[in-house]
């Protein structure tokens, strides 16, 4: 079940790429409350270790290929409305 999903967003990110090519920062995936695990390791805020485990391993994957040129964009720190930008810079 774990690899169906990474399959699927491992191709979400190559689409999103497709759609920005020439751009000067491109958008890999967004990443909404669903990615995270209902509850998170503090009340504080959320990280990676808070990804459920298909999309800690595309965050993995992307962190691996892409290195310092992967940008974490949250966008919204609101806890039942969280969601992150992955971007990668050219």
């Amino acid at each position: 079940m774990a690899n169906k999903t990474l399959l699927k967003l491992k191709q979400k990110v190559i689409d999103n790429l497709k759609k920005s090519l020439g751009e000067e920062e491109k958008l890999l995936i967004k990443l909404t409350r669903t990615a995270f695990k209902k509850n998170l390791s503090t009340n504080m805020g959320f990280g990676a270790q808070d990804l459920k485990s298909s999309y800690l391993e595309l965050y993995t994957h992307l962190l691996n290929k892409y290195g310092s040129k992967l940008i974490i964009k949250p966008t919204s720190m609101d806890i039942d409305k969280m969601e992150i930008l992955i971007t990668v810079k050219n």
